[in-house]
């Protein structure tokens, strides 16, 4: 059994999309008249009058006031439904003290900045045992070494630009962060991204000072504490970070994957790069020299692409009960994971669940 890590071209991990697989939800109970009671109820006004007799209104000396006086309470506002909505992590404050607390999905986070400080302290001195031979004595002996700065270092004279991230080490270290991580991985991840690159890039300016070469790592985490069946898979799953084992049954053709758009205006020539966020490339509405609006066309031979690839995954044969139709995934492959399994093959995959 090997494991496969995927990764998403925005710094994210992979995403899964269901097929031929049937939501499980909650079993309503039902009423005499067969009607099915909904997700979300919502109280209703009405301005009929009830049918029940009502006691009559007095003013202060007990008579009852002229309708023509009478005036209606106004109808108390309906509370809206509160449900968690996903939304992008702010930018990080440039204050240490910040203690705000953010809501993504339904969940309170703690802030940007202590999530930073989190990931920098498990990068930077998250540590493991390696047995090594005494120059002095030749005896065999265990030593520290700290694990993520020793592949950091290795992948300046390497070129890579991926590192894995071992989740069982993370929550070893810092449970809280862990469980973060699960269920709001796209906004955490991208933090990591970000803090691995700046240990990186202050790394290399030690070890390899000329070297400027522009670098954007990305994280890979795997070896979640949990691996989920494929039919196992509800709706609560939807936007967390999952582990899920199958078999490769199937493999597209490499597909070019829009990474960077080079636009150009009609009016004036000038151009504008975009990159790519959250999965869209999005097209500049002013150009800041002629001041058009609507005025850009994509160069398509100017702009830059990536290998990518579709492959399907079934699940295991022993894991599908007798009589029962195997449930399938599809997953996105890009860059140094494009033709890397061929049909047949059995992988573990980390990503991002998405419906």
């Amino acid at each position: 059994m090997c494991h496969f890590r995927f990764l998403c071209p925005d710094n994210k991990p992979f995403q899964f999309s269901r097929h031929f697989q049937k939501c499980r939800y909650r079993n309503f109970s039902r009423s005499k008249t067969k009607t099915k009671a909904p997700f979300f109820t919502r109280p209703k006004t009405t301005n009929k009058m009830s049918s029940s007799p009502q006691p009559p209104v007095t003013d202060g000396a007990g008579s009852a006031p002229n309708e023509e006086n009478a005036t209606t309470a106004p109808e108390a506002p309906v509370a809206p439904i509160q449900t968690g909505i996903t939304v992008q992590l702010p930018n990080v404050p440039n204050s240490a003290n910040s203690g705000d607390t953010y809501i993504i999905g339904g969940f309170n986070l703690m802030s940007t900045n202590e999530m930073m400080i989190r990931i920098k302290n498990f990068v930077s001195e998250f540590t493991v045992e390696v047995p090594t031979v005494d120059i002095d004595t030749g005896e065999q002996i265990t030593v520290e070494k700290r694990k993520y700065i020793a592949m950091l270092a290795d992948l300046i004279h390497s070129g890579d630009q991926c590192i894995d991230m071992d989740c069982k080490e993370l929550k070893s270290f810092d449970p809280e962060l862990y469980d973060t991580l699960i269920k709001c991985p796209q906004e955490v991840i991208s933090l990591i991204d970000g803090i691995i690159t700046e240990i990186f890039l202050d790394l290399r300016e030690r070890i390899a000072p000329g070297d400027q070469t522009i670098v954007q790592l990305q994280v890979q985490p795997y070896n979640l504490e949990t691996t989920q069946q494929m039919r196992e898979l509800d709706p609560c799953d939807i936007d967390r970070l999952i582990s899920i084992k199958g078999m490769v049954t199937r493999l597209s053709e490499i597909i070019p994957d829009l990474r960077m758009g080079l636009f150009e205006c009609t009016n004036c020539l000038n151009t504008v790069t975009s990159g790519l966020q959250h999965g869209r490339i999005e097209e500049p509405v002013v150009c800041s020299k002629c001041s058009e609006r609507h005025c850009f066309q994509l160069i398509h031979n100017r702009c830059q692409f990536k290998d990518k690839q579709i492959i399907r995954l079934q699940e295991n044969p022993e894991a599908i009960p007798e009589g029962h139709t195997p449930h399938t995934v599809t997953l996105a492959v890009f860059d140094q994971l494009v033709d890397t399994v061929k049909p047949g093959d059995r992988v573990t995959v980390t990503g991002i669940f998405r419906a």
